[in-house]
């Protein structure tokens, strides 16, 4: 199977392909456990090589754009799942190859912190992992329609009291006239 980022453009409403780096879609090399999210404004991908006790950090600097895509670290520890980016360059995120941890990296992938949790092998934590969840002001144009349809069907004018001033004590410029 060769990998591949499928982008979904909300302003287009369409589908198109992100391209990696020719040797990450090459059947030659084996990589997984894949890891996108964005760091410093830009997409990020982690991916561990098989076979190997490495991993890479890859950053697209420019969207869209094959030829921008750069190396940040080849080593961080195998198995590590990227959860963010440090204001210092390094990487926070959780790992399985010393037990099940959360751990700090420096921008070359070396371990500067970590904390454990769970207990090793078949803890309740063997199969945890973490995500990252951002508040969006972005509304999805079909779920705000819809909402406004239900809305309107819902209430009526006898509904609501007519006041000359808004919940802020102002008046409108239509009472204004």
């Amino acid at each position: 199977m060769v990998p591949m980022i499928i982008a979904f453009d909300l302003v287009q409403r369409s589908l198109s392909e992100i391209p990696l780096i020719d040797h990450m879609t090459s059947e030659d090399l084996e990589y997984e456990t894949y890891s996108l999210w964005v760091m410093r404004g830009c997409l990020s991908l982690c991916c561990s090589v098989r076979g190997y006790q490495l991993a890479e950090v890859w950053v697209m600097k420019e969207y869209k754009v094959k030829s921008s895509w750069t190396m940040l670290c080849v080593n961080p520890p195998y198995d590590f799942f990227p959860i963010c980016s440090t204001k210092d360059g390094g990487f926070f995120g959780s790992s399985s190859a010393e037990g099940e941890r959360l751990e700090k990296l420096d921008h070359k992938g070396d371990i500067v912190d970590y904390h454990d949790y769970g207990g090793g092998g078949g803890s309740y934590c063997d199969n945890l992992q973490s995500a990252v969840y951002r508040e969006s002001l972005l509304s999805l144009p079909s779920v705000v329609r819809e909402t406004r349809e239900i809305d309107n069907v819902e209430t009526s004018e006898d509904d609501h009291e007519e006041t000359s001033e808004d919940d802020y004590g102002e008046t409108s410029e239509d009472d204004q006239q």
